[in-house]
């Protein structure tokens, strides 16, 4: 989690097998205006990504940290 200017909220996490960013107004709405309606999601890989941290550069980029790696099922 990391918090930008004007209190909005940058949460990073992941779901089924991707992982990505959510980011909330400074009254804990979804802030659609950020992202596709609120969400910016990778998908680094076929099989399953791992979002492992979030940080807040100076220079106001986001970085996403995590792994990828594919599962060869056969």
């Amino acid at each position: 989690m990391a918090l930008q200017s004007g209190g909005r909220i940058l949460i990073g996490g992941q779901g089924s097998s991707n992982f990505g960013v959510v980011r909330l107004n400074a009254d804990g709405t979804l802030d659609t205006g950020f992202g596709n309606a609120g969400r910016a999601v990778f998908d680094i890989a076929s099989s399953y990504d791992e979002g492992q941290g979030l940080v807040m550069q100076a220079d106001g980029k986001i970085l996403l940290t995590g792994s990828s790696y594919n599962l060869d099922l056969s």
